[in-house]
């Protein structure tokens, strides 16, 4: 096996990983990996809200998956779906207290989680560690064009 598919092998890996070891975190709370994606997604949005497509290509899941996952988190009372005025094909997605209150008692196991993977380097390695996956994205993003 070549490096590159080493590299590549072994980061499928610690993905797979990290999200097993996570969806049972956040199974106990009622969501799957997916619900906890758009809800940390919606709390860092600038604007509060963000529409579903909009979420779905951060996420790089189809609308019809999307719809899914965000009928299950209103229905909860995790988000709020509301129509764009000019465009009513357009559904805007809001978080809500509920929604802000699970990801609060998810954040200090789900931190743990993160460290145990990455304890070993410094933060100046991570920082450098980070850029250099940015760096791939943002190869592959272009490529994909």
């Amino acid at each position: 096996m070549d490096l590159e598919e080493r590299i590549m092998l072994a980061i499928v890996r610690i993905s797979e990983s990290f999200k097993k070891k996570n969806s049972a975190l956040f199974k106990q709370n009622g969501l799957t990996f997916s619900q906890y994606n758009v809800l940390r997604i919606l709390e860092s949005a600038e604007t509060g809200r963000m529409s579903i497509s909009e979420i779905g290509n951060m996420m790089l899941v189809s609308g019809a998956n999307m719809t899914g996952i965000v009928r299950r988190l209103e229905k909860v009372g995790f988000i709020a779906i509301e129509r764009l005025k000019s465009d009513e094909r357009v559904k805007l997605l809001s978080i809500q207290p509920m929604g802000r209150a699970v990801l609060k008692e998810i954040q200090g196991k789900k931190d743990t989680n993160n460290q145990d993977y990455l304890n070993a380097f410094s933060s100046a390695r991570k920082r450098k560690f980070l850029n250099d996956l940015v760096t791939v994205l943002k190869s592959v993003s272009l490529d994909a064009e």
